[in-house]
């Protein structure tokens, strides 16, 4: 294992979440704290959480590889995801003052349908919470190998076991306030980077070229919808603008104070993630502009082992490394909380008379399934 300046750099970040973390684990005293703490958060807060969780640890691949091979198909078609933020904050968060408070989505559902669609519903969020937990922990792994040169099978391991471990122990205010320092991470480093990328091109005229003649931005070709490739990102479109529901999300609508703090927090992240997206996408096109011919699979690394100084390699990771965490932890969270209060109450399956201790037992369970899964070596998309 290489020990430098980077490898620091990322090895602090780390501790400083799990300090954060395990400190901000006292004083929960019951279940309703643990999922939802005491809905005094600030609306900064919530902006902060909610972003966080919405930017994985794939984030910044997919944008680069996609962007890189794709240009401008991806570009527009990634805006569905900044409007079905938008569209939760101005059409769906004024009409659901009556969830405000519920510890899940799944009890939400069994209000409204019975205790059946409650089991279900639950059964169904920590199904799909685990593969997306798992995904996260792969990704620490890549990074891992790119920071220490090691088998990433070390950096699963180790990822899995901060993140589970402050989240089981503190519930939403860990995940919470170790979103804060997770969001300010990487919402910090991405422009920096792409500001130091900027810096290492011989003027403008290079991304002129590219965006002028290269095909994937000619926007004719692009906004042709009889094409099949055009026809296709449509349906992306489509797809992405789909207002979205899962655990995590809903749980940011139901900690929140009111519906109008609800608006504004999902209107604004949808601005920041916008501004995140747009960095991202920009720094993928001053990479074809200097190297077209690259793997879309090896951008990333190549970003990292060609634009980065000593010191910004190890702070660019650990801004990859805070949407890992902030998107694992608060699903490790959510599947807890439904699993225990949602899934095993109704059916008397506690592991505890406690739901407090069962959330976190059965939290430590989560991350230890989607350590598993994580570990059988397959692709992200598979593992998903």
């Amino acid at each position: 294992m290489n020990i430098n300046i980077d490898s620091a750099i990322f090895i602090g970040f780390l501790l400083i979440n799990l300090a954060v973390g395990l400190f901000c684990s006292r004083n929960v005293k019951n279940i309703r704290e643990y999922a939802i703490g005491d809905r005094n958060f600030s609306t900064a807060t919530l902006v902060s959480t909610i972003v966080a969780t919405w930017v994985s640890g794939s984030f910044v691949f997919n944008r680069l590889s996609e962007t890189y091979t794709n240009g401008l198909y991806y570009v527009w078609t990634s805006t569905g995801a900044v409007l079905s933020l938008l569209c939760i904050g101005f059409i769906f968060a004024p009409r659901m003052g009556r969830f405000l408070g519920k510890l899940s989505i799944a009890e939400a559902m069994g209000e409204l349908y019975g205790e059946k669609i409650q089991i279900i519903s639950s059964a169904a969020s920590v199904i799909a919470a685990a593969g997306r937990i798992a995904v996260q922990f792969k990704v620490t792994g890549l990074l891992f190998e790119y920071c220490f040169n090691v088998d990433g099978t070390y950096g699963v391991i180790v990822g899995a076991f901060v993140v589970t471990l402050y989240s089981s122990l503190g519930g939403i205010k860990s995940v919470t306030f170790t979103d804060v320092i997770q969001f300010i991470t990487f919402t910090t480093i991405i422009p920096i980077i792409a500001f130091f990328m900027l810096n290492e091109m011989n003027g403008f005229q290079g991304v002129i070229d590219t965006l002028s003649s290269h095909p994937s931005f000619n926007y004719q070709e692009v906004f042709d919808f009889t094409r099949p490739k055009s026809f296709y990102y449509l349906f992306l479109f489509f797809y992405m603008i789909a207002p979205s529901f899962d655990p995590p999300m809903f749980q940011r609508i139901s900690m929140a104070r009111n519906v109008l703090q609800v608006q504004r927090a999902f209107v604004i992240s949808g601005i920041v993630y916008l501004f995140l997206c747009l960095i991202v996408m920009w720094m993928a096109v001053l990479i074809l502009s200097t190297n077209p011919n690259l793997v879309p699979k090896d951008i990333t690394k190549h970003m990292l082992f060609n634009y980065s100084y000593i010191g910004l390699k190890g702070l660019t990771l650990a801004g990859i490394m805070a949407m890992v965490m902030s998107t694992a932890d608060s699903y490790i969270n959510c599947a807890a909380v439904t699993l225990t209060h949602d899934f095993c109450k109704p059916l008397k399956l506690n592991l505890s008379k406690n739901e407090l201790t069962s959330s976190r037992f059965t939290s430590f369970l989560i991350g230890l399934f989607s350590l598993m899964i994580a570990l059988k070596g397959q692709s992200l998309l598979k593992t998903l």
